[in-house]
């Protein structure tokens, strides 16, 4: 709606001019509770991310981190290590 495209556009046009990606990720969700928390949407954006991915595996914050440490190489933090990161989103092999 309106009200997000004011909050996400001025910050997707700062890390498009980065080479970035934003991730927007649903807490808990009403309609479920697998995982503890439901399934919930997770969206991606920005230049580096392929557009109409999507995937019908199940992941959690823990795959997101991971995604987001090994897309930029940065060391795994805690329960990320162990983690399955989201594969097939992004436009090329490493951001």
């Amino acid at each position: 709606d309106g009200g997000r495209g004011r909050c996400c556009a001025p910050v997707l046009g700062t890390w498009q001019r980065r080479g970035g990606a934003v991730f927007v990720v649903f807490d808990e969700s009403d309609d479920s509770d697998i995982g503890g928390g439901g399934i919930v949407p997770a969206i991606g954006a920005g230049p580096l991310v392929r557009a109409g991915a999507s995937s019908a595996a199940v992941f959690d914050h823990y795959s997101l981190l991971r995604t987001i440490e090994d897309g930029w190489s940065l060391p795994h933090l805690g329960q990320s290590a162990r983690a399955t990161p989201i594969t097939g989103i992004w436009k090329t092999a490493t951001p």
